[in-house]
């Protein structure tokens, strides 16, 4: 990735795929980042460029809240233990959580649903009695008859 300056002024983001299976990938990101793009109230990539070897759009606004130094060690340029981070992030992940899969069903993202929570699980595993003839009673404890 790198970004360039182009001869009007703005700035513009250029990443490279350099396998074709992340190229294939790549294809399916810019579906996706197209699709979610108007149900968020985050800036999100707006590819105007998009081949197999280069992507480019312009640069996002605001200040990164990541880079990477010469020596590859990422540098956070926020606090990432603050409540206003945690309050932002969950902001965005509540947004992303409402956008019907409708929106982004012919992006190629399989939809996939959540496994059961743990007790289900249990509780369908132990009915009856567990290994040994235990049963159970209460999440991660056991009776024994």
């Amino acid at each position: 990735m790198a970004i360039a300056e182009a001869v009007d002024g703005r700035s513009w983001v250029l990443r490279i795929p350099r396998r074709p299976d992340v190229a294939a990938r790549a294809a399916v990101e810019g579906r996706f980042l197209n699709a979610v793009a108007p149900h968020l109230s985050v800036a999100v990539p707006d590819w105007q460029i998009h081949f197999n070897d280069l992507i480019a759009y312009p640069l996002l606004p605001g200040t990164p809240g990541l880079t990477i130094d010469d020596s590859g060690q990422p540098q956070w340029h926020f606090d990432v233990e603050s409540s206003e981070y945690a309050a932002s992030l969950g902001s965005v992940l509540v947004e992303l959580h409402n956008v019907d899969p409708a929106v982004v069903r012919d992006t190629g993202i399989p939809e996939l649903s959540p496994p059961p929570p743990p007790s289900s699980r249990w509780r369908r595993t132990c009915s009856g009695g567990g290994p040994h003839g235990s049963t159970m009673t209460a999440i991660g404890r056991r009776s024994q008859p």
